[in-house]
């Protein structure tokens, strides 16, 4: 397949320097020159044979994340650890048996910003046996952290006062699978039930104008700004040129998030018709949107197994002869929507299809050719450099 490289540095010929090449799970493939990582992620799309090149868009090798996600272990008699799992002991083909934590002291993915507060973070680690962290810094400067542990050893802490006190005074810190923010008032530390909804994240507009994203610590964004600008580029990019081809102004978002893509297509169309299951990222993009004061979005709560649910969805998009579709959807596909497009339910002249997964992509564009759509771009934004994980950005039309 021909390709274009938009913004290539000179060091794509190069393997980029780790003291844990080999081991750490975070980054498998940093020990390939950059340029065949991307040979290899493209021989794997090979077969959806686009109109135009791929377009590949460079966003570096290195300090490209805002936050991290890591393991924390103590094992009896050891020091704490804190880190990813090994290449060796993790992934579909390890052997059955313990997996070994690498012990991150520092790393090169992480921004300058992010791996500072990591190394703060790592000189005074929760006292428990095993736990999942999340740090994050925010856009301006705003340090993060999401404990998930167990029941006991959130309580042991909140009673114990000590480190979770400790702890306030270094970030905004929320625990558990609900996300619930920590405060110490008067004294006492308290866990709040509703959620803390921050702008830990941004999204941008084709002027450069800036989107707060607002969501948890926990919540979902992309990994890093500076790969998420440039997604955000190429998938407006796509819609401008469907929308150009086919004169569209009213476009339907399936899995919308917390607005990522939301925020900038509501400054370049008429209409947007947004849709998402989750009902706090609702929330949040709800109050985002009433912020930043912009009223031609319209949100629905869908899930696809949901019949009234699809049903009201329906007789909102029977409003519209001609619209486009955006859909970033999970590493699953488009599954039900794609259902829904094979039954005409949905029926958009054009789409713009974010996949974050080869396979699924593939199995997707071959039910789309079937459907009459043609592709006519594919973009590789290689924001997960060093590993096999790619997002690609895809413009189909009728």
């Amino acid at each position: 397949m021909a390709t274009e490289v938009t913004n290539p540095s000179t060091n794509e010929s190069e393997a980029i320097h780790c003291a844990l090449a080999g081991r750490c799970g975070g980054c498998p493939w940093i020990q390939i020159p950059v340029s065949e990582q991307r040979q290899k992620k493209i021989s794997e799309v090979s077969l959806l044979e686009p109109q135009k090149p791929v377009q590949v868009v460079s966003v570096g090798e290195q300090r490209l994340r805002d936050r991290v996600d890591l393991t924390l272990i103590k094992n009896p008699g050891e020091p704490s650890q804190i880190g990813l799992w090994s290449l060796q002991t993790s992934g579909p083909n390890a052997p059955s048996g313990p997996r070994e934590l690498v012990d991150l002291k520092e790393c090169p993915m992480m921004s300058e910003e992010l791996e500072t507060w990591f190394k703060e973070f790592r000189e005074d680690l929760p006292p428990v046996a095993m736990g999942s962290v999340r740090l994050r810094i925010s856009p301006t400067g705003e340090r993060g952290v999401w404990l998930d542990l167990s029941h006991q050893d959130v309580k042991t802490l909140m009673d114990e006062k000590e480190y979770f006190t400790r702890l306030l005074q270094k970030a905004h810190v929320e625990i558990g699978q609900r996300k619930k923010p920590l405060r110490l008032k008067d004294g006492e530390l308290k866990l709040e039930k509703k959620m803390d909804f921050k702008p830990w994240f941004w999204s941008w507009d084709e002027n450069e104008k800036v989107y707060p994203l607002l969501g948890p610590i926990g919540g979902f964004t992309q990994s890093g700004r500076k790969a998420n600008k440039a997604l955000v580029g190429e998938v407006l990019k796509s819609c401008r040129q469907s929308g150009d081809l086919l004169k569209l102004d009213h476009w339907v978002e399936a899995f919308c998030g917390s607005g990522n893509f939301t925020y900038p297509l509501s400054q370049s169309v008429e209409r947007v018709l947004a849709f998402e299951n989750d009902r706090h990222s609702l929330e949040a993009l709800e109050e985002g949107l009433e912020k930043n004061q912009i009223s031609n979005v319209k949100l629905m709560a869908v899930d696809a197994k949901s019949k009234r649910q699809m049903e009201e969805f329906h007789q909102e998009l029977q409003k519209w002869s001609d619209y486009g579709l955006l859909a970033d959807p999970p590493r699953s596909g488009l599954m039900k929507l794609l259902d829904e497009i094979k039954e005409q339910r949905i029926r958009p002249k054009a789409l713009v299809y974010v996949s974050c997964s080869a396979p699924s992509l593939l199995k997707d564009g071959e039910q789309l050719k079937k459907l009459g759509y043609k592709l006519q771009t594919l973009a590789l934004v290689d924001q997960f450099v060093h590993s096999p994980h790619v997002e690609w950005v895809s413009l189909w039309t009728l």
